[in-house]
């Protein structure tokens, strides 16, 4: 029995969603490109709106990811609470981690979707540093980016490849070249509500004014 590449493609695009998953052209090209087609979007959403769900894209339509369509039941406010909470506990870590790379590679700007980051360039730029040397122990004692390693360069490691399982960077197939992804965008917006409400109950989150993906 033959197997339809498009019908493939579309399961293998809802799966990514469900799983919470951020797709853009950096992380799924090909299913980025279908998903900014109305008519692909439409069918999408026919599917995630049959079970609860639908799909949202980050303000720039950099990236887009799946949402619960409600949050009154207690199952889907403990997943939104738990993703909320995860968020908010990388918060801090990964803003250190973005002055340390913005210090070491004297960027004027935040890691943005599409920026490549070499792990040589990262590493050279850190072994000539101990002020950087030391704000990289600060942020891998703990946290999202706690290890027992000691090197820089196993730190840097760590941290990298942490990064790539939260779904914001993506490793080229050389292993030395990591691809920043649309989740960054995310982030961004999430950090930006965070900065702008400065009252506002984390066990209760406002499904009208922050959307979580699943």
């Amino acid at each position: 029995m033959s197997i339809n590449p498009e019908e493939n493609l579309f399961t293998t695009t809802i799966e990514k969603l469900l799983a919470g998953h951020f797709i853009c052209p950096y992380s799924d090209d090909i299913a980025f490109e279908l998903l900014d087609r109305e008519s692909y979007r439409s069918q999408v959403n026919s599917y995630l709106e049959k079970i609860g769900r639908t799909l949202a894209a980050t303000g720039n339509r950099g990236a887009y990811y799946a949402v619960y369509t409600s949050i009154q039941s207690n199952e889907r406010r403990r997943s939104v609470r738990s993703q909320f909470r995860e968020v908010m506990n990388d918060m801090e870590p990964l803003n250190r981690w973005l002055k340390l790379i913005m210090s070491a590679l004297s960027r004027d700007s935040s890691i943005q979707p599409g920026d490549i980051l070499r792990q040589s360039d990262l590493l050279g730029a850190l072994e000539n540093s101990q002020p950087l040397i030391d704000d990289l122990s600060l942020i891998t004692r703990a946290g999202t980016f706690q290890t027992r390693k000691s090197s820089v360069t196993d730190q840097v490691a760590v941290i990298l490849e942490k990064l790539t399982d939260k779904g914001y960077l993506t490793r080229q197939p050389n292993g030395l070249l990591f691809t920043a992804t649309g989740k960054w965008d995310y982030f961004y917006e999430v950090a930006e509500f965070i900065a702008t409400h400065e009252k506002f109950d984390l066990d209760v989150p406002d499904e009208e004014q922050i959307v979580m993906p699943l």
